[in-house]
């Protein structure tokens, strides 16, 4: 998962040898070579304030080894602010065993273009019962462009402020203190009062961002006096506003390679000690993602959302809208060479290979005719102890092979073992064009070895057939291996994208369109599996195509986006719009907020007990396919049946898995009975039964012809209770 800007290769070799680089991922290891590079030319590093530091993984052997530049720590694994000049240094203490971090790449999963359907709630397709609502819960949404004053951020049942805390990661300045007091926050501001949070009303990127103002709302928003509620509507709220693609011109230049993964690793943190100082259990939605690493920046990273994620800790993302990209191509050991044409728009991509042998690498320029290839040996075996390969790769570093400045075309490979299964060896290629787009010329690459299997991976590209140019030329797989992380790492659940809409009417009367695929499939958008080191990717679908929900006032202000609002809700002389986006983003929070209703009915659930639930009550609508797959994983979420399975209570004779739909309403009342109302008069006689968890039927009543209403005694009511009428459904009640 990296994001490297190529640094000048020829002074690489000033740089001595008293650093340990093997400890060093590969952007620490750039920071530190760029600060050798300005400090021998300036003799010092940059002049600015604060002084530049560096938030990073740790691993050491002794906590004393770390103390001075400690945050947070789970085990051996430590969050550390280390100053830039610092970091070599600190790679020479032999308690320490990895320095890591990654310039934080990501970018918010929106699609931007998306012109889609009707506002109706963003839970179409998924019923969801009244008796949750999220209370008792915590979401966490790390995202950016956050208006904390939308009304559909306070309770429709006391009118409080739901968002309990914010960190502004981006509003930057140093020395923010967490909520014990002793771990301070590296970047921007923090509120922990509702005072406070009043009084900043928006992030920083409010006026330019509006991504997280949907998401949260979709995650949890109340719906204000709209009908545009969330999944979990009253639960507490803590915001997150992080560096991403979308927000990165408020932040200068200088200061934005400090945003790294280990900074955002902070935010989970500090959002499940919240949720634990208040005794309540914790889900986080993370819309964002960037590129997958093969070799060894997302270790650290892995093991520490190993360590925080458990009973009661629970991180959902997006899969990323990739979807249409081929980038999986895997190569058996019975085919001597497999390969494809690089169709990406952009001017870099990444190659990633994982293989237990040696591979020859050729890339052609067919544009010029194919005397122009070019082969390189990845020739690593595992278990290497050669700093060096013969070919003259470099073992968890960087070397580069090619510079051609005619064709403005430089590669660069950087070698280590796979870094979930060291085992095999991985390789992660860049390929860079400086001013060029990869289309403006036809480039192939291919991998071939006598009996060695490998699986390989692009980002930021296609690798298509090109069968014209070589008949070994087949290409990836269509539609796979294009999964972002961190909904790629193992302790993550990733959600996909399904279509349910496709037209919407703006606030002005105008009809939109947008096709994202058939109804109740995947969207076209949505990414696929395999991930690079998890075959099942995405886990979930959830809607994610014109999906209704909040948005800033600005978004409204901005008069770009005219044909995406649909309504607005005012409050203190204050239009605050409600809009219709889509892309993985939007399915994350779906399915993020219905896990938070889960969490109300079991606090305890685990990731894998909530990946236990999905399996057994997602629904499986499109047919011909094995489940779980790569594109649809365990098939769309099911809050009704979900909860229904949390509470044991699916397994219960005479109970349906449907939820009533609208022409039945169960209403508590003052005096602690339960009425239930049809929309019209029954025609026949329709029972009604009641039942508790364990299974036991509570109460029998009926609803008579010719008559729409019935009720149940107080009596009867005890904690959760299911009521189940005639053949219509049933539903939940908490008492």
């Amino acid at each position: 998962m990296k994001h490297y800007i190529l640094l000048i290769f020829s002074a690489l070799a000033l740089f001595s040898n008293a650093q340990d680089f093997k400890k060093m991922s590969p952007y620490v290891r750039e920071i530190v070579r760029e600060n050798s590079l300005i400090s021998s030319a300036k003799g010092v590093f940059h002049n600015t304030t604060p002084t530049p530091s560096l938030v990073v993984f740790v691993k050491a052997e002794s906590e004393a080894a770390v103390s001075k530049y400690c945050l947070r720590h789970q085990g051996n694994i430590h969050i550390c602010k280390v100053p830039v000049n610092e970091l070599a240094s600190l790679s020479e203490n032999t308690q320490i065993t990895r320095i890591e971090a990654k310039q934080s790449d990501a970018t918010a999963l929106l699609q931007r273009t998306a012109q889609q359907t009707n506002a109706i709630s963003a839970w179409q397709g998924i019923d969801m019962p009244t008796a949750f609502k999220g209370n008792g819960t915590v979401v966490g949404v790390i995202d950016c462009g956050i208006d904390f004053l939308h009304p559909t951020f306070r309770s429709k049942e006391d009118g409080r402020l739901r968002i309990v805390r914010a960190w502004d990661m981006i509003d930057y300045q140093e020395g923010q203190t967490s909520d014990d007091n002793k771990n301070p926050f590296p970047l921007g501001t923090f509120f922990n009062t509702e005072e406070g949070i009043l009084k900043k009303g928006s992030t920083i990127d409010s006026d330019i961002a509006f991504h997280g103002t949907h998401t949260t709302s979709t995650a949890a928003g109340s719906g204000a006096d709209k009908a545009y509620s969330g999944m979990a509507p009253e639960a507490d709220i803590y915001s997150v506003c992080k560096y991403l693609g979308n927000n990165k011109e408020k932040i200068k230049e200088e200061y934005r390679k400090y945003y790294t993964d280990a900074v955002d690793m902070l935010a989970y943190q500090n959002i499940f000690d919240y949720a634990d100082t208040i005794g309540k259990p914790c889900v986080i939605n993370c819309s964002f993602g960037g590129n997958q690493d093969m070799t060894d920046a997302d270790m650290l990273m892995n093991e520490y959302f190993n360590e925080i994620t458990g009973p009661g800790h629970i991180i959902v993302a997006s899969a990323g809208n990739d979807g249409t990209q081929a980038c999986y191509m895997p190569k058996s050991a019975d085919t001597k060479s497999i390969g494809g044409r690089i169709s990406g728009s952009g001017s870099s991509i990444v190659i990633n290979v994982s293989t237990r042998g040696k591979l020859k690498m050729h890339i052609t320029d067919y544009s010029k005719g194919a005397e122009t290839r070019k082969t390189y040996d990845l020739d690593f075996l595992p278990g290497n102890e050669a700093e060096q390969s013969p070919t003259g790769l470099k073992w968890y570093d960087f070397v580069t092979l090619l510079e051609d400045e005619e064709n403005d075309l430089y590669l660069e490979i950087y070698s280590g073992n796979n870094e979930f299964d060291p085992t095999y060896v991985g390789y992660d290629i860049f390929l860079v064009r400086k001013d060029k787009k990869f289309n403006t010329n036809i480039y192939t690459i291919e991998f071939e070895g006598d009996g060695v299997a490998a699986e390989i991976f692009s980002q930021k590209c296609s690798l298509l057939p090109a069968t014209q140019y070589s008949p070994t030329l087949t290409g990836a797989l269509p539609n796979s291996g294009n999964v972002n992380s961190p909904a790629s790492l193992p302790s993550v659940i990733c959600v996909g994208s399904v279509t349910y809409n496709k037209t919407w009417t703006d606030y002005k009367g105008s009809p939109h369109t947008w096709d994202t695929g058939n109804i109740g499939e995947r969207s076209s958008f949505s990414s696929c599996g395999p991930a690079q080191h998890v075959v099942i990717k995405p886990e979930v679908m959830a809607p994610g195509a014109a999906i209704a929900a909040a948005m800033s006032d600005a978004y409204y202000k901005t008069g770009k986006n005219d044909t995406r609002v649909i309504d607005f809700t005012e409050q203190d002389g204050v239009k605050y719009p409600w809009a219709i986006e889509g892309g993985t983003s939007m399915s994350s929070p779906v399915v993020a907020g219905i896990i938070a209703l889960w969490l109300e009915a079991d606090p305890t659930l685990t990731k894998e007990k909530i990946m236990d639930v999905i399996e057994h009550t997602s629904k499986q609508t499109v047919s011909g396919l094995s489940y779980p797959n790569t594109q649809y994983g365990y098939g769309e979420i099911d809050a009704y049946k979900g909860l229904l399975y949390v509470l044991n209570m699916s397994g219960i004779d005479g109970l349906s898995e449907k939820h009533l739909d609208k022409s039945v309403s169960v209403v508590p009342q003052g005096d602690g009975t339960i009425t239930i109302t049809l929309s019209q008069e029954s025609t026949t006689t329709l029972p009604v039964r009641i039942y508790n968890t364990g299974g036991q039927l509570l109460f029998t009543t009926a609803i008579a012809p010719g008559s729409t209403t019935a009720t149940i005694p107080a009596s009867q009511l005890h904690g959760i209770i299911a009521v189940q009428v005639g053949n219509l459904g049933s539903t939940l009640i908490k008492k």
